[in-house]
């Protein structure tokens, strides 16, 4: 048994029968924990060498979604959050959600058919529920500008050292928009399929809050 493992048995009072590697996100170690029970939760950690460029802190993404959740936006419930040192890392446990997140699936299988129609108008609501959230209640979270976010962004592709000529244009497209000021709020910085847990009834959950930060709203 490893030492994370130990940890989270602890933590949570339960036998974990099997810890399950998932894929990361930008900043993340993620696993499905499957208890003895047969219930199921994800832990998303970082440990500090694998810190990513705009990546919040883990409490600060647990901190998000345990706001965003009080305005009816769809995500996760927090079930305990961690910080302990290298070994172990700083992160928390969440509730783990059904569905899918492969936008090939949702965009063109059949079972998802009847929930495509009413997917712009849900993903929509949600955005306004995130952006609506009080900034008084997140004073800690970095404030970006938009043409910093871009900058930001562009340094990232870069590091990549692999130049493709669709995103240079994109970029360079963006730049050049008059992107109005709008008044600031929670941006989500990641808001996409891939980001959204979609069942054949509605839109689950939101996901992957690693670059939320204040800014402009037009970003997401």
């Amino acid at each position: 048994m490893s030492i994370f493992q130990e940890f989270l048995e602890n933590s949570l009072n339960k036998k974990i029968k099997n810890l399950v590697p998932l894929t990361g996100g930008a900043s993340a170690d993620i696993n499905r924990i499957i208890f003895e029970d047969n219930k199921e939760f994800i832990v998303r950690r970082s440990v500090v060498k694998d810190k990513a460029v705009m990546a919040i802190p883990k409490n600060m993404e647990a901190k998000i979604q345990k706001i965003v959740k009080e305005y009816g936006a769809p995500v996760p419930e927090i079930i305990m959050e961690f910080s302990e040192g290298a070994e172990i890392g700083e992160g928390y446990v969440m509730q783990s959600v059904g569905g899918e997140t492969i936008p090939r699936k949702i965009l063109r299988d059949d079972s998802y058919k009847n929930i495509r129609n009413k997917l712009p108008y849900e993903i929509g609501k949600s955005l306004a529920q995130i952006h609506k959230t009080k900034l008084e209640k997140l004073q800690d979270l970095e404030k970006i500008t938009f043409s910093e976010s871009l900058e930001k962004l562009f340094i990232i592709y870069e590091s990549f050292d692999q130049p493709q000529p669709v995103f240079d244009l994109a970029f360079k497209w963006l730049e050049n928009q008059k992107i109005l000021d709008y008044e600031e709020v929670l941006v989500h910085g990641d808001y996409r399929f891939g980001n959204f847990i979609i069942s054949e009834k509605k839109l689950e959950s939101i996901i992957d809050w690693e670059l939320a930060h204040i800014g402009n709203p037009m970003e997401d």
